[in-house]
């Protein structure tokens, strides 16, 4: 049918008219006549068969059916091929050179496009399906021919639809073809409007859901499996198509993993669905994987689609798509990578099976974006050469005539000099601007790139690219700048050509073009997140942080994993007062590094949530202190953590009305002092010696401020402890002052009026104990108060006077029975080794049936100089009603370890 309209397009069929007239100017002369012969929808039919025909060399095959035009011989189809590649070229870019039969294509446009006017709105929808079929010979979008789809959608698509009467099934199809056209070109609400008409159409739903099931052969239980759920409204009764005619699917034969999942449950199987509910599915797949980030989630839920349809073969194109879409998906996959290679060779070789028909093989074709017979050859080259066979790879792209990708594996094995001289070559044969293109990006000259510029009179998208790239290379943004703009000009949808020239003008500080740039890169590409990124940082440029904020959680969702973007966020969201965000933000940032520590951060929130400052809503932070507990809770337990973040975590906690919760922040504010002593150059640096200072006086100051939280012993022992913290520091303090007396002369000063304070207060609380001689009370002492007089009492006793030192050991004066109390006495820290107890003591806890109710005489003998508290690391007294056994403290090791300093 093809050739007969041919004919009727060219009734004299002479040389001259054939020859010597251009393909357009005689469409355009003698279409009148010939829809006047054959009438519109004649014509129309006439128009789609080219189309068909085309596609069939092209896409499905089989090639070998097709027949030439009667009335052309070869030398004249050539001349129009020439001349259909000339027309059919876009914004300096040309489709690609080794398409079968251009012309058929060329005319169809002829017909439909040029010819729209003679034909009417009926035309509209074989128009767009003929500049969207153009569109597929080039790599990247074209503009002008996206300007010319959305001219017809918006002009004639409305008419041809209300006046087409289509049935609901060529509705359908007709939504999931407008659908695809969209998705294209990242009209992602429109993409989406078309492809929801035609899951309305179909009559079918699909979801993404759960079900028990096992992936391995060793796998012994269920686990939850990804698998999708579709609930059709049609009848079941589908024919089954004849599964040898179709394109073969190759099984992985892993040894682990099964061929697809074995759902334990009957209803994960599915429903039997028709060929065009599988288009549906397949076209849900693709809007899903073009609308989210590249994920092994996504991945993994996009499989569930393909494998959905591929569990019911019935139609040869949607079995096509599906292979290749599978494959791509297991691309990166290390077990399943081999079955990709194979699978792809399975599909080039289908191309040219005499088996099923070219009519079978063209259903539903337009409603899905089946890769060219090209592209499947590129992705199977691209495979073999991530496999290692490099030279299988090379053969494939030098038959394509693909040369960048020659060029490519012959600078990856190293030969940049066969890269070049191979380009050279094709420049000897055709000099055009994109092996000139290719040349620059081999010898790293930017000339080429100008005389390709040159070449394509302006006109070449591809020249100024590759120029603004190396000029960004060089770090030249202001002339890197200067020629993506000129790109651009000529084609505007180069998504990754806007994400540079926003980068190129933030360099030279022109935000406003840095923000316009990286808007339409994310319009283009919404799931960039690195464009998310770079565009929030433009607006914290601008000092926009809101609209900062924004862009990042943008940038978040098409990247959950990148920290970099979670860094960014936290400090806008910290900037902005979302305290909640920057929480949340931190806890993310534990997951990701697990080790993480931002000191600066929690500067800010610590105190902002203690003091309850107003955040971005309007409301009191004061509402996240449970929230700030638990990250800081998280933070010091998996992390090491400064001196900074202790002293935040003693704040924290020594606002609590909780005694308990206090201690917790008094000992937190000590492990900030000694974090800050850990640094070996802060006796020598009057700024670190300053810091120690500072966190050793606000431990002083709480252990003075909170003694009236804890009992007497814990007080005593608090304030003991501060004095030896001070005492190291003053001592420290006082060497480097003979060096720079006036630096450290107040901070002396201040240490010296702290100690005082301290030692003021250990003596009255030292008081409280009471007089040695003084009967006790008449209540049971309990495990503290043994403890306290260990800690108290020991460090005073004169090891070298046995009177006071006996050698067996000495008792407790809250002893009541034979059993004495035994201490091993180490280098710091010293521990309480396990208590003995005489067999014949009955003392427990809680016993005082036999308790002396005076304390026995013990003399103290004060030592020449002051002796001072060892801090003992308490074991926990045990539970109640369990004994107590008391200790022998064994005095041979105090003679030789001396308790005082």
């Amino acid at each position: 049918m093809a050739g007969a309209f041919i004919k009727d397009l060219f009734p004299s069929g002479d040389d001259h008219s054939i020859t010597q007239c251009s393909l357009s100017d005689t469409v355009a002369h003698n279409l009148g006549n010939a829809v006047k012969k054959l009438g519109v929808q004649a014509a129309l039919d006439g128009a789609e068969s080219m189309l068909n025909l085309f596609c069939q060399l092209n896409w499905t095959g089989p090639k070998e059916t097709v027949t030439a035009v009667p009335f052309l011989t070869g030398e004249q189809q050539a001349q129009w091929n020439k001349e259909a590649l000339q027309k059919l070229s876009y914004d300096g870019e040309s489709p690609y050179q080794l398409t079968e039969q251009p012309f058929l294509l060329y005319l169809t446009h002829c017909v439909l496009v040029e010819g729209r006017a003679i034909l009417g709105p009926r035309s509209a929808h074989l128009a767009v399906r003929c500049l969207f079929t153009e569109q597929k010979l080039f790599e990247g979008c074209s503009n002008s021919l996206w300007n010319m789809i959305s001219q017809l959608v918006e002009e004639d698509i409305p008419i041809f639809l209300r006046e087409g009467a289509l049935s609901e099934e060529k509705l359908c199809e007709f939504h999931l073809e407008m659908g695809h056209i969209f998705l294209y070109y990242y009209s992602w609400e429109q993409a989406e409007r078309h492809f929801k008409a035609a899951r309305s159409c179909a009559h079918i739903s699909v979801e993404i859901t759960g079900a028990m099931g096992k992936r391995t052969r060793f796998q012994e239980r269920d686990l939850a499996q990804l698998v999708l759920k579709v609930d059709s409204g049609l009848s079941a009764n589908v024919a089954q198509s004849c599964a040898s005619i179709l394109p073969r699917n190759v099984a992985h034969g892993d040894d682990v993993l099964y061929e697809k999942i074995q759902f334990s449950d009957l209803a994960a199987s599915g429903v039997m669905v028709t060929p065009l509910q599988q288009a549906v599915i397949l076209s849900e797949c693709a809007y899903f994987q073009r609308s989210n980030p590249v994920h092994r989630l996504s991945s993994e839920e996009a499989e569930s689609y393909v494998s959905y349809v591929l569990g019911e073969p019935r139609c040869w194109s949607v079995e096509y798509q599906a292979l290749v879409v599978r494959s791509r998906l297991e691309r990166q996959q290390h077990r399943k990578v081999e079955r990709c290679m194979l699978q792809l060779q399975a599909l080039v070789d289908s191309y040219s099976s005499p088996l099923p028909s070219a009519t079978d093989r063209l259903t539903l074709f337009y409603c899905l974006v089946i890769p060219s017979c090209w592209e499947v050859q590129k992705d199977l080259a691209s495979t073999m050469f991530g496999l290692g066979a490099a030279q299988g790879a090379l053969e494939i792209y030098e038959r394509l005539e693909m040369w960048e990708e020659v060029a490519i594996c012959y600078q990856a094995a190293g030969r940049r000099g066969k890269a070049e001289e191979v380009i050279r070559e094709q420049l000897q044969i055709q000099r055009t601007p994109l092996m000139l293109c290719l040349l620059g990006d081999v010898t790293q000259n930017p000339e080429h790139y100008k005389e390709a510029w040159e070449l394509a009179n302006h006109r070449s998208a591809r020249a100024q690219k590759s120029l603004g790239m190396w000029y960004l290379k060089q770090q030249k943004y202001k002339e890197c700048a200067e020629s993506l703009q000129l790109s651009l000009g000529v084609n505007a949808l180069q998504d990754g050509v806007w994400f540079c020239l926003g980068h190129a003008a933030s360099k030279l500080g022109d935000y406003d073009l840095a923000v316009k740039a990286l808007q339409h890169c994310v319009s283009i590409e919404p799931d960039n997140a690195e464009a998310w990124n770079n565009l929030a940082a433009q607006f914290v440029y601008k000092k926009d942080k809101i609209r900062a904020s924004h862009a990042y959680k943008e940038a978040i969702k098409c990247n959950y994993e990148s920290w970099k973007i979670w860094e960014n966020y936290i400090m806008v969201s910290l900037d902005i007062g979302d305290f909640e965000e920057v929480i949340k933000s931190y806890h993310r940032l534990l997951d990701l590094k697990e080790k993480f520590c931002d000191s600066e951060v929690l500067q800010h929130l610590v105190p902002a949530v203690l003091k309850g400052v107003t955040d971005r809503g309007g409301v009191s932070a004061a509402r996240l202190h449970k929230q700030l507990g638990l990250l800081l809770g998280r933070i010091t337990s998996q992390t090491t953590c400064t001196a900074e973040i202790w002293e935040l975590c003693a704040q924290y906690h020594l606002t609590s009305e909780s005694a308990d919760i206090q201690g917790k922040g008094l000992l937190e504010l000590q492990k900030a002092q000694r974090m800050a002593r850990l640094d070996s150059s802060w006796e020598k640096d009057i700024k670190k010696l300053q810091k120690v200072a500072d966190y050793t006086m606000a431990y002083c100051q709480a252990c003075r401020g909170l003694l009236d939280k804890f009992s007497k012993k814990e007080a005593c022992q608090n304030l003991s402890s501060a004095k030896l913290a001070l005492q190291s520091v003053m001592i420290k303090a006082k060497e480097f002052g003979l060096i720079a007396t006036t630096e450290v002369e107040k901070m002396v000063e201040d240490l010296e009026r702290e100690m005082q304070s301290i030692l003021d207060l250990q003596q009255t609380w030292a008081d409280h104990l009471g007089n040695l001689e003084a009967p006790l009370e008449h209540s049971t002492p309990s495990y503290e108060d043994h403890l306290l007089y260990l800690v108290w009492v020991i460090p005073y006793l004169n090891p070298a006077d046995s009177r006071q030192v006996p050698q067996e050991g000495v008792r407790s004066p809250f002893s009541t029975s034979t059993a004495t109390w035994n201490f091993s006495f180490w280098p710091l820290p010293h521990i309480i080794t396990t208590p003995q107890t005489n067999p014949s003591s009955t003392s427990t806890r809680n016993s005082s049936s036999t308790r002396n109710p005076h304390r026995p005489l013990l003399h103290i003998i004060s030592p020449p100089q002051p002796c001072q508290a060892v801090p003992l690391h308490i074991i926990p007294p045990p539970q109640p009603r369990q004994e107590v056994p008391l200790l022998i403290i064994s005095l041979h090791s105090l003679a030789k370890q001396s308790l005082c300093t």
